[in-house]
């Protein structure tokens, strides 16, 4: 995704999240049908107060419907880049290094 790095299982604070991308300092959450939605809100607030910010999929979204979960990750990424580097570099990453 346009050079962009997630983590699997990254642990941040004293939580486990699923998928992380220290960039845009972004979590991305998938949910089984049993997932305590209750436990999920207090979890999301506490990580945005730390500066992330979170998005949450069904697992049936990510299953049924990839290319919505694609696109939205993609326009949450890349507005978090764009606010944390106000000046990218004309370079693509590989030609900076």
């Amino acid at each position: 995704m346009d050079g962009l790095k997630f983590r699997r299982q990254h642990v941040i604070d004293f939580f486990v999240v699923d998928f992380y991308c220290a960039e845009a300092k972004l979590v991305v959450e998938v949910d089984g049908p049993t997932h305590e939605r209750t436990e999920d809100a207090e979890r999301d607030a506490y990580l945005r107060a730390l500066g992330y910010q979170v998005i949450r999929f069904m697992n049936d979204d990510v299953l049924k419907g990839k290319r919505y979960v694609i696109d939205r990750i993609w326009d949450c990424a890349m507005k978090r880049r764009a606010c944390s580097n106000p000046h990218p570099s004309p370079l693509p990453r590989r030609e900076r290094e």
